[in-house]
Formats: structure tokens, C-alpha cells, sequence
């Protein structure tokens, strides 16, 4: 886990220190990306949630697509239960605990909140957090059309690889869809 957070920090600090695009870059991490392919993907992402805010975790999730396709929603299950506990959002500095929330809900449109509520493997607890979550920042989990120009293989990923990932999902999973993360009447019988 040192050296994943070695990494991070080498790739955040390159960005706040030789960009003007922040938190971070895709051209910039591209850079990055032999070095982060021998690492393992899930445990590199774990500790970027754990250890840096919200927008430098969702901003490198969104350069590194490479190491998250081949990822299924078993996967992404997988994944979330790991986060638990999840630290308490917090408005002012938001941390980077529900980048899984926001990948699935703004960037790709899918209702992931439900699908986890499914599995039934999170606590109570988690639940509450994510409710809180969901309550407080309603508005960044609905799709943004101004995210679009981000899209350009420059500061994020390609526009169409998110696509293309939403639409394998959703041959896996119909279930998926809609995203209506705001209707938490669906997480309340637990």
C-alpha cells in the first residue's frame, strides 16, 4: 500500500506542480500508466479514496480507463465493500469514499446505489452514509452535459469509452437502470 500511495502522491504533486488542468490530467498520467498497469488496480484505487478528496479520486479514475474496463459489476461490488467503513461525508472537504457512487451515478448514468443495497453485504452503518451522501449531493449525481468537454483524451478519458463501459453494464445488468439514486424509499427496508 506505501508504494500505491507513493504513486499518487508522485502523480498529484506532478500535476499541482507542472499543469495548469487540476487535480489531475490524463495526459499527465498517461505518463504514469506503465508503472500504474504492474500495480493492483483495485487495492491503487482503495487507497486513492481512502487518502485524497473527492476530485483528485474521481478525476483519476476518470484518466485511467485502461485499468478499470476490463472491471465487471461483481468487481465494482467487490470494490465498494472494501470501502467500508466509509468515512462521513464531509461538505467542505469532501473525500474520496463515494467515488464509486459518483462514477456510476454522474459519469455513467447507472444506478450502482441500488445494486449495492442488492448484494446486502454493507452495514447498516455504510448504509446510513451513503444515504447521507446521496441526500447531500443530489445534484452531482445526475449526468452534467458541461462534463462532456472534459471527455477529450486530454484532461479525462474518451466520452465514448465511458459509453461503451455503460453499455457493457447494461448487457450484463438491465437492472442498472434507471438512475434514480434520490428515491431512497428503495434502501429503507433493511
Amino acid at each position: 500500500m506505501i508504494e500505491n500511495l507513493h504513486i499518487l502522491d508522485e502523480i498529484f504533486d506532478d500535476a499541482w506542480n507542472n499543469t495548469s488542468i487540476l487535480p489531475i490530467s490524463r495526459a499527465l498520467v498517461l505518463n504514469y500508466l506503465p508503472q500504474l498497469e504492474r500495480i493492483n488496480f483495485q487495492d491503487l484505487l482503495l487507497d486513492c479514496c481512502q487518502n485524497f478528496s473527492q476530485g483528485e479520486s474521481i478525476g483519476f479514475l476518470l484518466c485511467v480507463p485502461e485499468l478499470w474496463r476490463q472491471w465487471d459489476l461483481d468487481d465494482w461490488i467487490e470494490f465498494s465493500r472494501k470501502l467500508q467503513p466509509r468515512q462521513e461525508f464531509n461538505l467542505y472537504e469532501p473525500n474520496g469514499f463515494y467515488t464509486d457512487l459518483l462514477f456510476f451515478h454522474r459519469f455513467l448514468d447507472l444506478n450502482f446505489t441500488k445494486k449495492l443495497y442488492q448484494d446486502g453485504s454493507l452495514s447498516q452503518d455504510t448504509w446510513k452514509q451513503i444515504i447521507r451522501f446521496c441526500q447531500i449531493n443530489s445534484s452531482k449525481l445526475i449526468p452534467d452535459p458541461s462534463d462532456i468537454d472534459d471527455f477529450d483524451n486530454v484532461v479525462m478519458c474518451h466520452g465514448f469509452i465511458l459509453q461503451e463501459y455503460r453499455n457493457k453494464l447494461l448487457l450484463a445488468d438491465s437492472e442498472l437502470l434507471p438512475n434514480n439514486c434520490n428515491d431512497f424509499s428503495q434502501f429503507t427496508s433493511k
